[in-house]
C-alpha cells in the first residue's frame, strides 16, 4: 500500500530534489497551512493571501525550510504540497501555481497532516495558519485540545470577508485561543497592507523559530 510519504516524495524528486537532503530530518521548518475552500474565492482573498505569502514570507525564510499545504485536500500531496529547501525560488512556486477554492474547511485535518509531516521530517517547527472560515472537520473545543499537545506554535492568520454563513466567517476568539495555547500568534486582517506587514512579521527573519514538534 502506497503511504502518504509516497507521494511528496515522487513529487520532490520530480521536481529535482534530492531524497536524502529534502526527506531527512532538517534543522527548522515552517509550514503555511493555507484555508483553499471555496469562500477564498469570493473577492481577491486567495490572490492576496498568496501574493503576501510569496513576496513577505518567501524572501525573509533565511536558513528554514518551507511547506504549503492546503486544505481542503491535504491528504493531496502531489497537487496541494510544496516542500522547498532553501533558498526557496520564486519561479518554483509560481510553477505550482496559485491554488483554486473549492469545498469545505476541514481545519483539523490540514493541521493536522501538517504536524505528521514536521514531526517525522523537522527538529523544531512552527505552523502559519491562513483562514477565513470555521473548521467543518471538528469544533473549536477538539482542535485547540489536540494542537495544544503538538508543542508546535502555530501563528493564525484571520483574512478578511464576513458573510452570513457559519463556515464562511472566522472565528476571532477561536484563533485567538488557539494561537495562545500553542505559543503562537494571532491577527485580524481587513486589508493588504496589513496582511503584508503580519505576514512579514511572522517570518523567520523577523519572529524567531521553533519548537521541537511532540
Amino acid at each position: 500500500m502506497t503511504s502518504s510519504l509516497d507521494k511528496p516524495r515522487k513529487f520532490l524528486q520530480r521536481r529535482g530534489y534530492n531524497k536524502k537532503t529534502s526527506l531527512a530530518k532538517v534543522e527548522s521548518a515552517l509550514v503555511v497551512c493555507l484555508d483553499c475552500s471555496g469562500s477564498m474565492g469570493k473577492g481577491s482573498k486567495m490572490t492576496t493571501a498568496w501574493n503576501a505569502f510569496k513576496q513577505e514570507l518567501v524572501p525573509n525564510l533565511g536558513s528554514v525550510d518551507l511547506g504549503v499545504l492546503c486544505f481542503p485536500n491535504p491528504e493531496d500531496w502531489v497537487q496541494k504540497f510544496a516542500w522547498r529547501p532553501t533558498p526557496v525560488k520564486l519561479p518554483d512556486l509560481d510553477q505550482l501555481g496559485m491554488p483554486r477554492p473549492a469545498g469545505g474547511t476541514p481545519m483539523l485535518a490540514g493541521l493536522t497532516e501538517a504536524r505528521k509531516w514536521l514531526k517525522e521530517h523537522v527538529k523544531r517547527a512552527r505552523i502559519i495558519l491562513i483562514t477565513d472560515g470555521q473548521a467543518g472537520d471538528a469544533n473549536n473545543e477538539k482542535i485547540i485540545s489536540e494542537a495544544g499537545s503538538w508543542g508546535i506554535p502555530i501563528d493564525c492568520v484571520g483574512i478578511w470577508g464576513q458573510y452570513a454563513s457559519r463556515f464562511e466567517s472566522y472565528d476571532k476568539e477561536f484563533l485567538e485561543e488557539l494561537a495562545e495555547v500553542t505559543g503562537g500568534l494571532f491577527k485580524e486582517v481587513k486589508d493588504i497592507a496589513t496582511l503584508n506587514q503580519f505576514i512579514k512579521q511572522l517570518s523567520p527573519a523577523e519572529r524567531p523559530m521553533l519548537m521541537a514538534p511532540k
